[in-house]
């Protein structure tokens, strides 16, 4: 089995700089929608009595809050392709 190579410095100084300021915004985003979405099924199933929306509501916003969550795993992929590519890029010349 082959050992994953180790990530250059300068990648590993692009995935320092950058994926903080992902997991922040993606983490923030996240619960602010899931916050959303609970809050509706909740309002809807104890005051309104029709849970509908409130399903229709708490189901789409978890889907949302889980890409978000997902989102710095995207954006550190992100990066790292466009370091390979610029890599590449520059070989090629």
């Amino acid at each position: 089995m082959e050992l994953p190579t180790p990530d250059p410095p300068e990648l590993r100084e692009e995935l320092k700089k950058e994926k903080p300021k992902a997991h922040r915004f993606f983490n923030r985003s996240s619960a602010i929608l899931v916050g959303v979405g609970v809050g509706r099924f909740f309002y809807d199933r104890y005051y309104s009595g029709d849970i509908a929306f409130g399903r229709e509501a708490l189901s789409l916003s978890l889907t949302i809050g889980l890409l978000l969550i997902l989102g710095p795993f995207f954006m550190e992929m992100l990066i790292r392709e466009d370091y390979h590519m610029r890599q590449r890029f520059r070989r090629d010349k």
